[in-house]
Formats: C-alpha cells, sequence, structure tokens
C-alpha cells in the first residue's frame, strides 16, 4: 500500500518541487518505507510506499517503463493479485522486467491494453500513468472502491492524491459543499463523488480517467457493475462447491507477501471462515481482535475460541472507554472528510495493534453484502412473501416508531427509498425541520435517490437490488474508507477476500433463495463452513462491531457549530445521531 499525489500546473508560473514534498509529507503515514517524485515541464507525480512485494529499491516509484519507443511514468498504490500471470503473459509478448514488482506489470498492461488493462487486473487500486507520447495522464480505481482517490480540477490546475489532505494543502481557499452534508446527514457518510469541498472530487469505484495536458480534457468511463440480472441456475451442491472453491482461491490469493502477513479475527462467521482456510495454508498464522470490557459488545470470546480451533496465535487488545475518547478527536480529524461510523475507532485500534507483528492483515468484511446477511434484506423479503399478512397489520405497525415502523411506512416505496431511508442517521422528514434552507435543498434527496434508482432499475428481486446497492454505495464509501483510513494511518495493508471480484460475481449470479429464508440470512455460506468452523461460531447470533455510543460518547453538542453550518437541533435525539453531529463539528471545526 502507498501513498500518491500529483500536481499539473495550466498556467505559465514553474511548478515546484516542494509543493509534492509537502503533499508526501502529508502522505507519509501510507508509505513509510520509502518516497519519491517525478518531473515533467510542469507536471509532478509523488508516492510515499508501504513495501509489500519486492521490498527492494527496484520497486521505487514513480517508475518508469519503457517498451518499443513506448515510455510510461507511474504513481501506484495497491496490489494486482494476478500479476504474475499476467507478467508471463507480457513477457510472451517481449515484454521485459527489472523488478519483482506489480506496479511494473501495471504499467506494461497499460502499454498493451490501453485503457482496458483495468478490466484484467484482479485486486485493489488505485494509480495514475503519464503516458509521455500521448501527453496524458490515465488513472482509475479497483472494481469496489477499496482504496482511495481524491482530485481537484480548475482551470488552472489539476491535483490528486490518496487522501484530501493532500490535496488541500496546494489549496488557496476550501468551502463547504452542502450538498454532501445532506447526504453525510441521512448516511452517515458521504457518497462519491462528494467529498465535503466543492474543490475536491471523489473518483467513483470502477471508474478510469484521462485528463490530457494539452487540452485539459478530462474524461471518466465506468469499467465495470456487478451483474445481479443473469442468474445461473444449478442445485444447492452444486453452488456449495463453486462458492466454496471460489472462497477458497479468494484468501489463497491474499496470502501473497513478502512481508509478515496476520489476519482480523473478530469471531464472526465471516473473519473466521477466512482465518479458517488462511490457518490451512500459512502455519502459525498471527491473528488479532479488540475486545470491549462491556459483554455487551464483547465478542473476544468467540475469536478465542476460533483461534483454538484454528490453531493459530491469536492476540486481543481492550479497547475502553478512555481509548475511544483519546483518539476520537485526533481520528476524527485525520479522516479530512466527516464519516459517522463509530467503528472507525476501534478499528484504528485493531490496526494500530496488529501492526506491531504484521505489515498485512487479512479482513472478513462484505460477506453480509454477498450473502444477504443484514436484517434489512430479511424484512423486506417477509414483506414479499406474506403480502396478504402484510396488509393485515399494515394499520398497527405504519405508526410504530422504529426501525420496525419505518420499515412497513416503507413497503411500497421504490427500493431507492427503502434504501435511502431506512439506514438513516436523519431522515428526509427530519432534516426538512432542522435544515436551513438557505443552504441546503431538499430537492438533493430526491436527485440521489433517483441516481440510486437508476442504478438498480433493472433488478426485479428486491434483496437483490439492495445487496447491489450495498456494492455500488455502502461498501464502497462507508466500508472501505473505514478500512482504508484506520488501517492507513497505522501503515497496515489491509485484504479483503470477499471483496474478488469474481467471487462476488458468482454470488450476485446466485439466485435469493439460497442466500436468505424469512428466519435467517447466509444460508448456503454458513452451511459449506459446517466442516470448516465450530458449531458454537456457526450458531451464534450475528454481532456487528458494536461501540456503546451510550456510554461513551456524551456531553453536549457545539450548538452555534452547527447554527454556521444550517443546522438547528430543538428536539431530543439519539445517540447515533448525537456521534453524528459531533464528527461533523469536530470536521468543521478542524477545517473551517
Amino acid at each position: 500500500m502507498c501513498g500518491i499525489a500529483g500536481i499539473v500546473l495550466n498556467k505559465d508560473s514553474e511548478i515546484k518541487e516542494e509543493e509534492i514534498s509537502e503533499m508526501l509529507n502529508l502522505l507519509k503515514h501510507r508509505g513509510p518505507n520509502d518516497d519519491g517524485y517525478f518531473r515533467f515541464n510542469n507536471l509532478l507525480l509523488g508516492q510515499t510506499r508501504l513495501s509489500i512485494i519486492d521490498t527492494t529499491s527496484a520497486g521505487h516509484q514513480p517508475m518508469q517503463y519503457s517498451h518499443k519507443n513506448k515510455t510510461v511514468v507511474i504513481t501506484y498504490n495497491g496490489e494486482v493479485y494476478n500479476y504474475k500471470s499476467l507478467k508471463k503473459i507480457l513477457i510472451k509478448k517481449g515484454y521485459t522486467f527489472t523488478s519483482g514488482t506489480d506496479t511494473e506489470v501495471v504499467a506494461a498492461c497499460y502499454l498493451e491494453y490501453g485503457d482496458s488493462c483495468v478490466e484484467r487486473f484482479e485486486g485493489m487500486f488505485a494509480f495514475v500513468i503519464f503516458d509521455k507520447q500521448k501527453k496524458i495522464l490515465f488513472g482509475a480505481r479497483d472494481r469496489f472502491g477499496q482504496k482511495p482517490f481524491y482530485y481537484h480540477k480548475s482551470k488552472n490546475s489539476f491535483l490528486f492524491g490518496s487522501e484530501p489532505k493532500a490535496i488541500l494543502s496546494q489549496l488557496k481557499t476550501k468551502s463547504i459543499d452542502y450538498q454532501a452534508i445532506y447526504h453525510y446527514l441521512t448516511l452517515g457518510y458521504i457518497p462519491a463523488p462528494f467529498s465535503g469541498f466543492k474543490e475536491i472530487k471523489k473518483l467513483p469505484q470502477a471508474t478510469w480517467f484521462t485528463y490530457c495536458l494539452e487540452t485539459k480534457k478530462f474524461k471518466t468511463k465506468k469499467y465495470f457493475s456487478l451483474n445481479f440480472i443473469s442468474k445461473k441456475e444449478q442445485s444447492k451442491k452444486e453452488w456449495k462447491k463453486e462458492i466454496s472453491k471460489s472462497f477458497t482461491m479468494a484468501v489463497q490469493k491474499r496470502l501473497v507477501a513478502d512481508v509478515p502477513l496476520g489476519s482480523f479475527l473478530s469471531g464472526g462467521i465471516d473473519s473466521s471462515a477466512i482465518t479458517a482456510i488462511a490457518a490451512q495454508a500459512k502455519k502459525q498464522l498471527q491473528t488479532f481482535c479488540i475486545s470491549f470490557t462491556s459483554k455487551k459488545e464483547d465478542e473476544s470470546l468467540y475469536a478465542k475460541i476460533m483461534a483454538d480451533h484454528a490453531k493459530t496465535q491469536h492476540m486481543a487488545y481492550c479497547v475502553n472507554q478512555d481509548d475511544f475518547q483519546q483518539n476520537f478527536i485526533s481520528l476524527i480529524q485525520h479522516a479530512d472528510v466527516p464519516f459517522a461510523d463509530p467503528s472507525y475507532i476501534p478499528t484504528y485500534l485493531l490496526s494500530e495493534f496488529t501492526k506491531k507483528e504484521v505489515t498485512v492483515a487479512l479482513s472478513g468484511d462484505a460477506g453480509d453484502e454477498n450473502f444477504a446477511g443484514y436484517d434489512k434484506y430479511r424484512a423486506f423479503h417477509i414483506l414479499n412473501t406474506f403480502p396478504l399478512l402484510t396488509k393485515i397489520v399494515s394499520p398497527i405497525l405504519n405508526n410504530k416508531k422504529g426501525k420496525l415502523g419505518k420499515i412497513f411506512k416503507l413497503k411500497d416505496k421504490d427500493v431507492s427509498e427503502k434504501y435511502y431511508e431506512l439506514t438513516h442517521f436523519f431522515d428526509s422528514a427530519q432534516k426538512d425541520i432542522i435544515l436551513d434552507n438557505k443552504k441546503y435543498n431538499k430537492e438533493w434527496g430526491s436527485e440521489y435517490k433517483e441516481v440510486l434508482s437508476k442504478k438498480v432499475s433493472k433488478i426485479k428481486d428486491t434483496t437483490d437490488a439492495l445487496m447491489a446497492l450495498d456494492f455500488e454505495v455502502y461498501i464502497p464509501d462507508n466500508i472501505n474508507v473505514k478500512v482504508d483510513m484506520a488501517s492507513m494511518k497505522s501503515g497496515l495493508e489491509v485484504r479483503v477476500p470477499m471483496l474478488d471480484h469474481s467471487f462476488v460475481q458468482l454470488c450476485a449470479s446466485m439466485p435469493s433463495l439460497y442466500k436468505l429464508n424469512i428466519f435467517k440470512g447466509k444460508l448456503i455460506f454458513k452451511q459449506l463452513l459446517k466442516d470448516f468452523l465450530p458449531q458454537e461460531i456457526l450458531k451464534r447470533k450475528k454481532h456487528g462491531f458494536i461501540v456503546p455510543l451510550d456510554k461513551w460518547v456524551g456531553g453536549d453538542i457545539d450548538h452555534e457549530a452547527l447554527k454556521k453550518l444550517g443546522i438547528h437541533i430543538e428536539t431530543d435525539i439519539t445517540d447515533k445521531q448525537r456521534y453524528l453531529l459531533k464528527v461533523l463539528v469536530c470536521w468543521y471545526k478542524k477545517q473551517f
């Protein structure tokens, strides 16, 4: 993993090398092992390196690569797991290599395949390639947005970086994007292409771009979308066999590293499954978890059961209220963008603890999204399965407060409405009350729901549509943002087997009846794990990464700061809403 940055000046004033150095210094936590920059006229590319594959100086970046009188320069962040097979193909075509890195292979693939090179990469990445002959920059993000990419474009300059802080260091002015804040108040995170700043955009996942240094033209194109429509028809037995094979391969691909590698182990189904496979291939695998002083939130007992079962070298770190509160302000400000997932802080503490032993860790994220593990999937499945019963109880439950009442109110709405309003901190009706209409436009909600609706307009099955939206929005803009921010602050690379795109597409092609029924989700995944996991793990109830907000995040909110943001709170709010607003105020005070 690494930090990447770049500057293009479109004016007569000469670019200064101190500017790229300043950007790289702000990204040093992402790549503590090495750094460098490349200059061409008014273009500067830079990189800070966390050495994982070929840790020698041969992997220094930005890296220049030439073939048949064509030369490119690449600054790259990520891992392409199939780089060795791609390398063999390229060698047969006459390409030569001087390092053992995947970086060099990515550069050569661009020369051979052009913009379609990204379709051949299996992994997580964000990179920019300078094509010397064409005088263009070509860049891309991986299919599910595991690696970040932010950019600023104006008539005078084009800037990019792995984190907004690098870009902000070069801007003379910055301003709040209230449309981004509007969505944050509902989702708890900011969806692409927004960043929270009007001057900075986030490149969406599965997207490549070109920027022409001569014409200043900027072009983007999405190169991948999951297909939930075409279903593969085969028996449950055949599905179990195919899913098991694909899952095992996804884990094994992510075990390749020239540095120590371990695995997060919470004691849940997903991290336990990954640990089981990894421990078979890697003896004396190190596993890591965090525990909480409160039994309600603590999963460490189950992590220990699984660690003993897999015979791993297991370590646990206990997170308490002081840990959370002492890190709250610094981590929220480190994020650069408003981000209200409270598990961000314990994820950082776990990453910091893990980095003391290893440089790479596997993670169990995306299991619920692949196999319909969340309650929301099952809730709407029940409503669709029993329409008569739903009609009978609706008059009673429509007026009920809480999540159940919200589900019934949304039962006849478009799937985008279900998605946006169900997982809310503040729903649209609440925002109409608390927001200053001079700063916020209520139509922004409708416009975004329309964007979501278009993404899943051809998907008829509600469960499939909700899962598709999770992969379009929640995975790239919440889960992956959290993991990248938390782990890279510690210089730890986190790999997610269940975001292997071939595995995810296989799961998407599976009819939802194999994933959930009215009683539970993850049906087929749990069934194929019976021979790998202890019964205590398989039979336990779902337990997310829960933080005791009611105890750990108290205190008053700065209402004066909220008023400056156009937010007026005059009624009681929930612990979740309080946390979201405290995060927003913390971000605002740091940035403005």
